[in-house]
Protein backbone atom coordinates (compact mmCIF):
# COMPACT_ATOMS: atom_id res chain seq x y z
CA UNK A 1 0.00 0.00 0.00
CA UNK A 2 1.21 3.51 -1.31
CA UNK A 3 1.66 6.28 1.46
CA UNK A 4 -1.23 8.08 -0.36
CA UNK A 5 -3.44 5.29 -0.19
CA UNK A 6 -2.32 4.68 3.82
CA UNK A 7 -2.90 8.05 4.85
CA UNK A 8 -6.56 8.01 2.91
CA UNK A 9 -7.12 4.75 4.65
CA UNK A 10 -6.39 6.75 8.10
CA UNK A 11 -8.53 9.90 7.78
CA UNK A 12 -11.20 7.52 6.87
CA UNK A 13 -10.98 5.69 9.95
CA UNK A 14 -10.94 9.23 11.70
CA UNK A 15 -14.12 10.62 9.87
CA UNK A 16 -15.46 6.71 11.32
CA UNK A 17 -14.55 7.94 14.42
CA UNK A 18 -15.71 11.02 15.09
CA UNK A 19 -19.07 9.97 13.81
CA UNK A 20 -19.30 6.89 15.62
CA UNK A 21 -18.26 9.33 19.08
CA UNK A 22 -21.48 11.54 17.26
CA UNK A 23 -23.72 8.91 17.83
CA UNK A 24 -22.55 7.17 20.76
CA UNK A 25 -22.47 10.19 23.46
CA UNK A 26 -25.62 11.34 23.35
CA UNK A 27 -27.10 7.76 23.98
CA UNK A 28 -23.81 7.02 26.70
CA UNK A 29 -24.80 10.86 28.65
CA UNK A 30 -28.55 9.61 28.49
CA UNK A 31 -27.79 5.79 30.22
CA UNK A 32 -25.37 7.98 32.70
CA UNK A 33 -28.62 10.34 33.76
CA UNK A 34 -30.92 7.73 34.32
CA UNK A 35 -28.98 5.93 36.56
CA UNK A 36 -28.12 8.83 38.90
CA UNK A 37 -31.70 9.44 38.63
CA UNK A 38 -32.81 5.88 39.54
CA UNK A 39 -29.86 5.74 42.47
CA UNK A 40 -31.12 8.77 44.06
CA UNK A 41 -34.57 8.73 44.08
CA UNK A 42 -35.41 7.12 47.16
CA UNK A 43 -32.69 9.80 48.65
CA UNK A 44 -34.56 12.50 47.07
CA UNK A 45 -37.17 10.94 48.68
CA UNK A 46 -36.06 10.85 52.15
CA UNK A 47 -35.18 14.41 52.10
CA UNK A 48 -38.49 15.60 50.55
CA UNK A 49 -40.26 13.66 53.05
CA UNK A 50 -37.73 14.98 55.96
CA UNK A 51 -38.78 18.53 55.07
CA UNK A 52 -42.49 17.42 55.61
CA UNK A 53 -41.49 15.99 58.97
CA UNK A 54 -42.44 12.54 57.70
CA UNK A 55 -40.85 9.33 58.34
CA UNK A 56 -39.59 7.30 55.43
CA UNK A 57 -39.70 3.15 55.51
CA UNK A 58 -35.60 2.25 55.31
CA UNK A 59 -34.58 1.69 51.74
CA UNK A 60 -31.82 -1.25 50.87
CA UNK A 61 -30.20 0.07 47.42
CA UNK A 62 -27.82 -2.78 45.85
CA UNK A 63 -25.04 -0.46 44.11
CA UNK A 64 -22.92 -2.93 42.90
CA UNK A 65 -22.45 -7.03 43.40
CA UNK A 66 -20.80 -6.46 46.86
CA UNK A 67 -22.07 -2.82 47.39
CA UNK A 68 -24.96 -1.94 49.30
CA UNK A 69 -26.36 1.47 50.48
CA UNK A 70 -29.19 2.58 52.93
CA UNK A 71 -30.98 5.48 53.44
CA UNK A 72 -32.99 5.36 56.75
CA UNK A 73 -34.39 8.45 59.06
CA UNK A 74 -34.32 6.87 62.06
CA UNK A 75 -36.05 9.25 63.94
CA UNK A 76 -39.08 12.30 63.24
CA UNK A 77 -36.41 14.95 63.96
Amino acid sequence: MSDEEQEKLRDQNELIRHERKALVDPIAEKIAKFKMNWLSAPIRRAMNAAMKGKLVDPVEIAYRANEKYWVIMPEKN
